[in-house]
């Protein structure tokens, strides 16, 4: 069986409204779209649910999971949550052509519709345009632990404390504006 099999949908056999499936995008994803200097491994999982009407086919990606990808600045790889939608529509015409980035052209013949395309390009869009290392934002993992699962998260955590003082006090001597003395000559 090819790869794209699994992310394959047999329409014509659907009955009209709303229908939802389920795939995981996982380290095989990556292999064979050639994605390694992307993300090192993944395990996202997605929610397609497919609106069919008699003119036209709805379907709604929701990507959730998690990404280990490679910091920009130190090279050192992290793990990010992840979480992206998109959307196309499929109308039925003479032809199959692409119409708009959301818009698809196909035959009512049609048997399949495959969306390993579409989720390689949600997956890129989704992923962030720098990807750093949450230690050198100033941030740090936190762990939450709620009655039905444990979460990580990030919080912003600042890099160097500063104490805390009223405002009666004077700033601090590397915050007040250095005065100049002029010379005798009344230059600076």
């Amino acid at each position: 069986m090819r790869y794209e099999a699994n992310f394959e949908i047999d329409i014509i056999r659907l009955k009209e409204g709303e229908h939802t499936f389920t795939f995981t995008l996982d380290d095989a994803f990556i292999a064979h779209h050639g994605l390694e200097g992307w993300a090192e491994h993944m395990n996202i999982h997605v929610d397609l649910q497919l609106l069919k009407s008699s003119t036209l086919l709805e379907a709604r990606f929701t990507l959730k999971g998690v990404v280990t990808l490679v910091c920009d600045r130190s090279l050192e790889p992290f793990e990010e949550s992840y979480s992206t939608t998109g959307r196309m529509h499929y109308k039925y015409g003479p032809e199959e052509r692409e119409l708009d980035d959301e818009v698809y052209l196909i035959t009512k013949d049609t048997p399949k519709l495959s969306f390993v395309d579409l989720l390689k390009e949600f997956f890129l869009l989704g992923l962030p345009a720098k990807k750093i290392h949450p230690s050198a934002l100033g941030m740090r993992w936190t762990r939450k632990i709620s009655r039905e699962k444990e979460k990580w998260c990030i919080t912003r955590t600042p890099t160097r404390r500063m104490p805390m003082r009223s405002w009666k006090q004077k700033p601090p001597k590397h915050l007040t504006k250095m005065r100049r003395t002029p010379t005798p000559a009344g230059r600076y």
